[in-house]
């Protein structure tokens, strides 16, 4: 694909890529042609058809030379708009589709008049292409990967496979209500469902989003494709799911598509998949990606990039019109629940204006609800990472408004030792918004560019040891407890970060670490700092025990980088209490 001043533009050289599919149609050496295009054309012959898609363009044009011109052209499956033209014999930039969305659109085009080439004096007549327009910013489609509906990885709680002479694949998935379809995409631009129209309504989504889209089927019997998700998927991997929920659906085809350059899209099986490292993000509609959604989504959102960037897979279990206060504090299982290797959350925009739920917190109550929300995610996420982001600028909310909110954010970051970024350095409100809260994509890549430099890209190995003393030990006597934390990791490990959730029936007299500084509550949290490769660094827990028993204590490790070995980040001992 070239890109020039105004519209983006393929070369009829270039247009033999899978982007298009002609029929009926050959090259010609071209020496009349423009500069802007090369020195071949193609000729589609009498009832030859053109087949391409395009997307994120109003209007499509071909670049045409000949006096009458006789074609027709077809949108989306559309009835077929006639044109014939009589003008003279030099080329021409013809209007073919206007006034389109900015979603995906399938664009056919069938000539009706034979071409005519003089050796002498260049084409004269019926449809000689030298080039392909759209908008500015517009792309053009590859044509789909195909997939069939019996290819492995696509993974089916419930299905019927049937022989269907109709269907391309040959074979029709039956999937029935409340089943679904599971499966991941990598290298994907657009998503389509080759489906038979008969009724059914399904909902689909990706990457774990909380929010669905609805769909409900034609009942004409026919073969459709559907596009599932349109709005330009990142380079890496996307998770795409399925809901029958009413009737039965019919799947021929999964089809893959992709833009110029971004290389084949493919499916890739649930194991190789399950293996990456998932990011969560949890928040509201801006680490959702309130564009994302569905086939008409116009933009991907920043946590979709940042995973990409990262090279981790998404569980993006953010909502819409939450807060922080009446909302994140209370669900934090919905982010325990995919068992993700990072965390990202970022609240505040709802809790400040006020969310979809009436709920409109003091700063005091949204402090107390993200130090729950931390207190929650560190305790039963034992060893990830957690990162805080900042409330971005909106012009809905006074900047220094935003500062005092973000500052509560940051505070309890520097509390529990996690990363905290305001990534919005570089964003400016007139061209990197959709709305007055959205980004758009441009938005979105410089967020997540923002996040990408911000979290360490090594992978660090930290264990922690629990060792006990005496043992027995008597209650009102103190007892010890050394947690040693050791990076065994090849580089320095950053924000590490000890937490114990001290056992009950004890009184902690202190909490002593060898660096940096250790905060008791209901918890004690020590913030540690940078740990070289192989080095150790140690805290030293007191407890009073106040009855007889087994007295255990249980510590885990974190830090800013991802862990490849998860088990060794907590660490657990216990010793007897006899009576004084």
């Amino acid at each position: 694909m070239v890109s020039r001043d105004g519209p983006t533009t393929i070369r009829a050289s270039e247009s033999a890529q899978p982007a298009f599919v002609y029929t009926g149609a050959n090259t010609q050496n071209c020496q009349f042609c423009s500069a802007s295009a090369t020195k071949t054309l193609t000729q589609l012959m009498p009832l030859g058809t053109a087949t391409f898609q395009a997307r994120n363009s109003h209007d499509v044009w071909m670049s045409v030379l000949g006096r009458g011109r006789d074609y027709s052209v077809s949108v989306d499956g559309g009835t077929a708009k006639h044109y014939a033209t009589t003008t003279c014999g030099c080329w021409e930039v013809d209007p073919i589709a206007t006034g389109l969305s900015l979603a995906t659109h399938r664009i056919v085009v069938k000539n009706k008049t034979k071409p005519e080439l003089d050796p002498q004096t260049g084409p004269t007549g019926g449809m000689s292409i030298q080039a392909w327009w759209v908008d500015s910013g517009g792309v053009f489609l590859q044509n789909s990967n195909a997939y069939n509906s019996t290819h492995a990885s696509l993974v089916y709680s419930s299905v019927t496979f049937v022989a269907d002479a109709g269907a391309q694949s040959g074979t029709l998935a039956m999937v029935p209500t409340g089943s679904t379809i599971t499966f991941y995409a990598e290298n994907a631009s657009a998503v389509q469902l080759e489906l038979v129209e008969n009724a059914t309504t399904y909902s689909s989504w990706q990457n774990d989003k909380l929010t669905r889209y609805k769909t409900t089927l034609a009942s004409t019997g026919k073969y459709r494709q559907f596009r599932f998700i349109d709005w330009g998927l990142p380079r890496g991997l996307t998770k795409l799911t399925v809901r029958v929920t009413s009737g039965t659906l019919k799947l021929d085809r999964v089809l893959l598509l992709q833009t110029s350059g971004l290389g084949p899209g493919t499916l890739v099986s649930p194991g190789d998949a399950q293996s990456v490292p998932e990011l969560a993000g949890y928040g509201d509609s801006i680490t959702m990606g309130n564009y994302t959604l569905g086939p008409t989504g116009s933009a991907d959102g920043y946590a979709d990039r940042l995973a990409t960037l990262e090279g981790l897979r998404l569980a993006d279990v953010a909502l819409g019109g939450t807060s922080a206060t009446c909302y994140g504090q209370t669900r934090v299982s919905t982010v325990v629940n995919t068992k993700p290797d990072a965390v990202v959350v970022a609240f505040g925009v709802n809790d400040v204006l006020g969310d979809f739920y009436g709920c409109k917190p003091t700063m005091d109550q949204f402090h107390a609800a993200m130090e729950s929300t931390v207190d929650q995610l560190q305790s039963r996420l034992p060893g990830i990472p957690v990162y805080l982001g900042s409330i971005l600028p909106t012009v809905k909310i006074p900047e220094d408004v935003r500062t005092q909110w973000n500052q509560v954010i940051e505070d309890v970051a520097l509390e529990h030792g996690l990363l905290y970024l305001d990534p919005s350095v570089q964003l400016n409100m007139a061209v990197d918004y959709q709305s007055p809260l959205h980004p758009n994509n441009s938005g979105a890549a410089k967020i997540a560019s923002a996040w990408a430099r911000a979290i360490p890209s090594d992978r660090e190995d930290l264990s922690i040891g629990v060792a006990g003393s005496p043992d027995p030990a008597s209650v009102g006597s103190p007892v010890t407890f050394d947690l040693t934390v050791t990076n065994g990791g090849l580089g320095t490990s950053s924000g590490v970060t000890v937490t114990d959730a001290l056992p009950p029936n004890v009184t902690l007299q202190s909490a002593t670490p060898s660096q940096g500084s250790c905060t008791a509550g209901t918890r004690v949290i020590c913030v540690l700092g940078q740990l070289g490769a192989s080095e150790s660094a140690s805290v030293t827990l007191v407890l009073v025990p106040q009855s007889t028993g087994t007295l255990g204590d249980t510590a885990a490790v974190a830090a800013w980088e991802l862990d490849p070995s998860m088990p060794n980040n907590v660490g657990t001992d216990s010793v007897t209490v006899q009576p004084a």
